[in-house]
């Protein structure tokens, strides 16, 4: 069965070339390097007229030329020794296969010469079946190398060599893009399983975690507050992790893209520092946010992510700090009509990287100081995935360190600016760590609000934690029902 592979495939045509050149030169004998079905992918080396000018040049010359070629080297394949032969036109050839996993994917000829004076009746009327000057055709090949069988066999033997070299060659190209496939293959397989797992594990733990709040929201006893309380932290431990190994599932399937849109860079480090204050509420740890006046008032990129790096910095500073505390700075370093490039930082107290650890800090799966720190959460991600969203956005984040004193990570990265008024406001103070209980932010009772889910139990966390705005809230169940209820009614927000 004829290969629809391509030579040039496994072995580049200019090696092809070179070593069929060198061939050419040591034997004295004309090479040619062709595909399965005998069309050349090299020029041939040695060649004389009669077979350029004169055999292949004419359509059944080339097709006879071709087909001998490859009958000489299927031949070859088949019996496993070198083997020589008489072309159409009566020279001695000699072809060997390269081959690829059992499989002809080149041949490599050899000859173009008699071993013997030309029969001048049998050249005149094989050119006339060609359709060429019979006398013209009995000069040319006259000018054919006449050598030894002793000769013809060396070469043949020489050249049966070099084409299993090459069919070592291109069998090692076959099997590393082989290899290479079938890892693309599993790691695409994994990718794909974390993705679909950590969505399906998600959305429960989304509605635990929604249930907990809920649940703190009613007039408990302090023993059933702290369990659900615990409930609650566990959750939002686990989400984290989930969340985690979804990103990274997607880096490495090279799904993550980045989602722009405007923002307000002042409220985007309040929500933060608001969420990690929460965490400190009851241990002796001062947390400063600091932000330059000169901030702009709006930017455009994506805030999900900057959030997301920060985040993680400030919870590994809160995991790492038993004394002290930390401080999220966020400074303009260059602002133009471009727009503006910031520098965030998150320095701590805590326990500090040595300088030989600082490169594996931002490695997936690695922690540092195992035993040390395994009372610690966390998946060993959280930095590498900051890194790679931060290099997403073209920015940078590093460390620098002193061990047993402190650590400060920075970002750099740009931004477009969407309103260059300044923010006007230097914030330095410590968050405010006092709790007096669940207060909605707003209340709005004439609020018409549909909220669309496929999962019932997301549809009945959402009802339960924007009752206390005491908005009317409608439920669907799918996109299809979602616009039914849609054309009937006039809400004011969907979700």
């Amino acid at each position: 069965m004829e290969s629809d592979i391509r030579l040039t495939e496994y072995i580049d045509k200019s090696i092809l070339q070179t070593i069929q050149d060198a061939f050419s030169d040591m034997t004295g004998l004309a090479a040619l390097t062709t595909n399965p079905d005998g069309t050349a992918v090299t020029e041939g080396s040695g060649f004389c007229r009669f077979c350029t000018e004169l055999n292949r040049k004419c359509p059944l010359g080339k097709q006879l030329c071709e087909y001998s070629d490859k009958s000489g080297a299927m031949m070859t394949h088949r019996t496993g020794r070198p083997t020589w032969y008489y072309c159409h036109a009566g020279l001695i050839d000699f072809s060997a296969p390269i081959v690829v996993n059992g499989e002809m994917v080149g041949c490599f000829v050899g000859g173009k010469a008699l071993t013997s004076p030309p029969d001048e009746a049998k050249c005149k009327a094989h050119a006339i079946q060609l359709g060429l000057d019979p006398d013209e055709y009995f000069d040319a090949i006259r000018e054919v190398n006449i050598v030894s069988e002793d000769k013809v066999k060396k070469a043949m033997d020489f050249l049966y060599t070099i084409s299993g070299v090459l069919s070592d060659m291109a069998y090692g190209k076959y099997t590393s893009e082989k290899a290479s496939a079938e890892l693309e293959r599993v790691s695409r397989m994994k990718s794909d399983f974390l993705a679909n797992m950590s969505h399906e594990i998600r959305t429960p733990m989304n509605a635990v975690i929604g249930m907990a709040e809920m649940a703190l929201r009613e007039d408990l006893p302090d023993s059933a507050r702290e369990y659900i309380s615990q409930i609650k932290s566990s959750g939002k431990v686990l989400l984290t992790i989930i969340n985690d190994i979804l990103d990274f599932s997607k880096i490495e399937s090279g799904m993550l893209d980045i989602k722009l849109a405007e923002y307000e860079p002042v409220s985007l480090f309040d929500d933060v520092a608001a969420i990690i204050a929460s965490k400190v509420l009851d241990r002796d740890i001062e947390l400063i946010l600091n932000l330059n006046t000169n901030i702009p008032k709006r930017l455009y990129g994506d805030n999900g992510k900057i959030e997301q790096i920060v985040l993680n910095l400030l919870t590994n500073a809160v995991k790492y700090t038993d004394e002290g505390g930390f401080t999220l700075s966020v400074k303009v370093l260059e602002k133009n009509e471009a727009g503006v490039s910031l520098r965030i930082s998150v320095s701590d107290t805590g326990i500090g990287v040595k300088n030989e650890d600082l490169d594996k800090l931002f490695s997936a799966y690695e922690r540092l100081d195992e035993v040390k720190n395994s009372n610690i959460q966390g998946t060993g991600l959280g930095l590498d995935i900051s890194r790679q969203f931060a290099e997403l956005m073209g920015g940078k984040l590093w460390c620098e360190s002193v061990y047993g004193e402190g650590s400060e990570f920075i970002l750099t990265f740009k931004q477009k600016i969407a309103d260059s008024t300044e923010i006007g406001v230097f914030l330095e103070d410590s968050t405010d760590s006092s709790s007096e209980g669940y207060k909605p932010l707003f209340i709005a009772p004439d609020a018409d609000i549909l909220v669309v889910d496929d999962n019932p139990m997301n549809l009945t966390v959402i009802q339960g934690l924007l009752k206390p705005t005491k908005v009317f809230v409608t439920t669907a169940k799918s996109g299809e029902e979602c616009l039914e209820k849609i054309a009937e009614n006039d809400f004011n927000v969907v979700l």
